[in-house]
């Protein structure tokens, strides 16, 4: 869960999607299944995120955008909002 990713160490969640992305790059084809992927992000009201929150959401960006066609990764995500 996106919640998951998080901890109270700073960094620990942004290198836990890393973690998770070479994982699945190593295991191609694979899928990454992120359920409540809206507790990653912030709330578009917000003006200010939390560090660790925007960090985590930095990685996940940059691991989505980094992806090469047919890479054998597909990646699906769920929310309850």
């Amino acid at each position: 869960a996106g919640s998951e990713f998080e901890e109270m160490f700073v960094g620990v969640g942004a290198s836990r999607v890393r973690e998770m992305f070479n994982e699945a790059k190593k295991s191609a084809p694979a899928i990454i299944f992120i359920d409540e992927i809206d507790a990653v992000g912030r709330k578009r009201n917000s003006a200010i995120g939390t560090g660790t929150n925007e960090q985590t959401l930095n990685q996940l960006l940059v691991e989505l955008d980094g992806f090469e066609t047919n890479s054998g990764i597909i990646v699906m995500a769920a929310t309850n909002r």
